[in-house]
């Protein structure tokens, strides 16, 4: 209540005026004048009898008649005695001044009787005017009241429309941005998407130019060891003809040599038949001997010419086997480096493909991490709302062995979207009800600690 006085300070201002006045009019309304003196029962009348009046007391005479009647009663008394006809009269005046003092006394009795009254009657007519200003200003005070009233009604019924557009501009504003940043989340996720995938589509263009670059490369390096053997073949058997031509040039000089030589020889021999022709008496016989020795030597020298042809024949088939044996070597070596190179692209493609099994496991098993630990926040999200809840729950009596199941969306910021829907309730409607009416007392619920959870519940409540 002090709280709601001091909330409205006009309202306590107008109370505290009107108490005031009331206050004042109590004090207007009071005759702050000397009380009336007490109305004595009679007045007293002195009689005046026939006894002298000498046979009264002084102190007598004092207490019951006024100076100036105490005075003119002397007189007369004293007139009296004097003499005897006088006293009739004096006796006769003295009845007349009491009756007229009687009358006066009356008279001032009827005047008091009637101030008194007048006052009675002023007195009246103040506590009458004095009751119906109160009324009127218990009135006011009822109507101030009650205009006070309704206007705090007016007020409050103000203040809680404001407070629910507030709340409700709150919760569109909280939606709107929820909404903002949930796009904001969304533009984000599909930015970073984009660009994993463009960079995912840069890695395999990248990877395919390598791949086809390396391949180029080991076509490239095959054509270039295909051109250098085929080159190699055809410098070999450039070489083989070459060496073949330079034999059978060799070969050919080597006969027009020895021809040569048999010419010369044979013209040696005419010259020396000539000249033993000359002589043929003489040395006939040692020209016979020569030309066998020449003969015997020809056939050795072509015997030896013969043999060292051979050799050089044989010379070189083993030269061109060993270089058909090194070529096949070098095709060999070749094919075994071509064959350990196909087994290392090979062996590189398979490592190439676990890694990538092995990415994708391991990108695997974060998903399913990231999975749990968003399960596992959930699930102590959903007990902390739970708790919270249970915590404002009033459980109706004769309640034990009830359950329900509560399906729920909440917002970031605490608040149930939607309505609050019954999946299951093993129990009474009143039980119902307050299950719903707690987590609508429960508001704001506790809010996550993560901003990409599920924010769809189902929570089963029992009194356990």
């Amino acid at each position: 209540m002090l709280r709601e006085i001091l909330n409205y300070p006009s309202a306590l201002i107008i109370a505290i005026l009107i108490h005031l006045l009331i206050i004042m009019v109590f004090i207007v309304s009071f005759n702050w004048t000397e009380p009336p003196p007490i109305q004595l029962s009679g007045v007293a009348v002195t009689l005046i009898q026939d006894t002298p009046l000498l046979a009264k007391s002084k102190s007598d005479a004092t207490r019951d008649i006024p100076t100036n009647d105490k005075i003119a009663k002397e007189k007369v008394t004293s007139e009296a005695i004097q003499n005897p006809q006088k006293e009739l009269i004096a006796t006769a005046m003295a009845k007349t001044l009491a009756n007229q003092k009687i009358a006066n006394l009356l008279a001032e009795k009827k005047a008091r009787l009637k101030k008194d009254n007048e006052k009675k009657r002023l007195l009246k007519k103040r506590q009458k005017i004095a009751k119906k200003k109160a009324r009127e200003q218990k009135e006011a005070e009822d109507k101030a009241r009650k205009k006070a009233a309704k206007e705090y009604a007016k007020k409050k019924a103000k203040d809680k429309e404001e407070k629910e557009v507030a709340e409700s501009k709150a919760r569109k504003k909280a939606a709107k941005e929820y909404a903002e940043k949930k796009a904001k989340k969304k533009a984000a996720r599909e930015y970073a998407e984009k660009k994993r995938k463009e960079k995912r589509t840069k890695e395999y263009t990248e990877k395919k130019a390598k791949e086809r670059a390396a391949k180029e490369k080991a076509a490239k390096e095959y054509a270039d060891k295909k051109a250098k053997k085929k080159a190699a073949e055809e410098y070999a058997e450039k070489k083989k003809k070459e060496e073949a031509a330079k034999k059978q040039a060799e070969k050919k000089a080597k006969e027009k040599a020895v021809k040569e030589k048999a010419r010369k020889q044979a013209e040696a021999k005419k010259k020396q038949k000539e000249t033993e022709r000359a002589l043929i008496a003489k040395k006939k016989k040692e020209k016979e001997d020569k030309k066998k020795a020449a003969i015997a030597k020809k056939i050795a020298d072509a015997k030896a010419k013969k043999e060292a042809r051979d050799k050089r024949i044989r010379e070189a088939s083993l030269k061109k086997w060993k270089e058909n044996k090194r070529l096949e070597k070098e095709a060999r070596l070749a094919a075994k480096k071509k064959a350990k190179e196909d087994a290392e692209a090979k062996r590189q493609a398979i490592m190439f493909a676990k890694q990538k099994a092995a990415q994708e496991k391991i990108a695997a098993a974060n998903a399913y991490a990231s999975e749990k630990v968003k399960t596992k926040a959930k699930s102590q999200w959903g007990n902390n709302i739970k708790r919270h809840v249970k915590r404002r729950w009033q459980i109706p009596p004769a309640s034990q062995g009830m359950s329900a199941v509560v399906r729920i969306t909440v917002s970031p910021s605490g608040y149930i979207r939607g309505a609050i829907k019954m999946v299951n309730c093993d129990g009474h409607p009143s039980y119902c009800a307050s299950i719903i009416q707690a987590y609508k007392n429960a508001e704001p619920l506790p809010r996550p600690s993560r901003d990409d959870l599920d924010r769809n519940f189902k929570i089963i409540m029992n009194d356990k």
